[in-house]
Parts: structure tokens; sequence; C-alpha cells
């Protein structure tokens, strides 16, 4: 019995040996499929990042904090939209027991920089003074690493502290001391410019 199927390789490997035209289509051919797979696998990435993106999303509305807080780590790490705005959801899940102003989404909200300012100030005027000092921590550490340029890093921690002073934005003050630092801060974010 005749394996049609070898018989078949045999046949179209030896044409393309002794014909130069075949052998560049069989580089073309080649290419598109490469191209063709890489195509496919980009959208089968995507359509799973996505997937992975909701599972984290309904993950915020988990009665656990753990679970609540890695979603919103979770969601830092895959640059979600929503990820800011999931660490001020979760800004009081999963403290670190020896450092109280320390959680998972104050750290992400540090790393996020100068975008997550504007939702952290709005924490400032909560009620609840550990939110209000996690969100005081976050926002000194962005502005820090802001004005920050490793040349002169002692210079430019004694001009943050006059700068900050300036600001005057305390957790423990009362609200309407708060929101003048708060405007302060919106003013001075305004008119910002990220140095070269």
């Amino acid at each position: 019995m005749v394996d049609w199927g070898k018989k078949s390789v045999f046949i179209v490997n030896n044409y393309i040996i002794k014909n130069p035209k075949a052998i560049m289509a069989k580089v073309i051919f080649c290419k598109w499929l490469i191209f063709l797979v890489g195509f496919l696998s980009f959208f089968h990435v995507n359509a799973q990042t996505d997937t992975v993106s909701e599972k984290y999303l309904k993950q915020l509305n988990s009665p656990d904090q753990f679970i609540r807080s890695n979603a919103a780590t979770q969601l830092c790490k895959l640059k979600h939209p929503q990820a800011i705005s999931a660490c001020i959801r979760t800004i009081n899940d999963d403290a670190d027991m020896l450092h109280v102003e320390s959680t998972p989404s104050v750290r992400r909200l540090i790393e996020s920089g100068k975008p997550a300012i504007l939702p952290l100030t709005e924490l400032m005027l909560s009620g609840n003074e550990i939110t209000r000092l996690r969100a005081s921590k976050a926002i000194e550490e962005i502005t820090y690493n802001m004005m920050n340029n490793p040349k002169n890093e002692k210079k430019n921690l004694e001009k943050w502290r006059v700068w900050w002073k300036e600001i005057d934005l305390k957790y423990k003050d009362p609200i309407e001391k708060r929101k003048v630092a708060v405007e302060k801060l919106k003013k001075w974010l305004a008119n910002y410019k990220a140095k070269k």
C-alpha cells in the first residue's frame, strides 16, 4: 500500500528543489503563516487579559479584604484603566501590622505617581483618620518622587520639606484646614511641570 502523505511530501519537496520560484513561494507562504499565527495570538492574549481584568474587577466586591487588595494590585500590574480607582477603594485593605500607614494599595498608588494625587486628595476629606493617614503618606511619597532629582537628593529633600510645609496638609487637622491644604495641592498640581 502506498503512503500518499509521504509520497506527496516527497513530490512537493523534489519539485521545490528543482524549481527556484517554488522556493520563493514557500518562503512567502512561511512568512505569511508566521504573521497569521502572531496576529491570532495577539487577539488571544488580549482576550485573556480582558477576561483576567473582569475577574479582578469582580473580586473588588469580595467580602474578603485580602482578595480585594490582591485584585487592586493585579489591576495595577495589568495597567488597567480602573487600577487607581481600585486602589483608592481598597486603600484600607490588608494593612501592614507594623506600619499602619502602609497597605498594598498605598504602595501601588505611590508607584502610579502623579495620576493618583487627585483621587487621593478626595480621601484627605474623609471622616476616617486612618484613611487620611494612608492618603497623606501616598501624597507625600508621590510629590517627593516628582520633585526629586537623583543627582542632588539631599538638596531636593530640603526643597521638598519647605514646599510640604507650605502646603500644610496634615491628616489630623480639622476639615476646614484640610480643605485649604487640598486646594493648595490641587493648584500646585495644575501648574506642575516635570523637570527634564
